[in-house]
């Protein structure tokens, strides 16, 4: 190693953010946001957002409006917990839910890959610390 070249698993530590760590997060926010082309949509308001994991209506009850209820019962706890977004996650496959979605103006974030580990791959990445 060069004088001067930093070795980085000399100096290199992980830890929980603290609040004086603000403005250097929401810098890595903007950089983030410029690199993925969404500066424009970087806002430094601290709103909390909603993300619904999982949203199931047993197929006797699909087309009843029970769908429609839960996600308005999630919109008005956003409104009342002043957050900026409600997201979810839908299978390509399902046409029904799609279709179900765009009707109450939700939007396709198509640009985004979900990506997953199972169990033994957390395992062995765990490994690498």
């Amino acid at each position: 190693m060069n004088k001067g070249e930093l070795n980085i698993k000399d100096n290199f530590a992980i830890r929980f953010a603290k609040r004086e760590d603000t403005k250097l997060i929401f810098n890595f926010i903007k950089e983030l946001a410029e690199y993925e082309k969404l500066l424009n949509e970087v806002v430094a308001d601290g709103k909390p957002s909603i993300y619904l994991e999982d949203l199931y209506v047993r197929s006797e009850y699909r087309g009843k409006g029970f769908g429609k209820k839960l996600l308005s019962y999630l919109a008005n706890l956003c409104i009342e917990r002043d957050c900026g977004r409600l997201e979810w996650r839908v299978l390509d496959w399902n046409k029904s839910s799609i279709d179900f979605y765009k009707s109450i103006d939700a939007v396709a974030m198509d640009e985004w890959t979900t990506y997953r580990m199972t169990e033994d791959v957390i395992k062995n990445l765990a490994k690498e610390l």
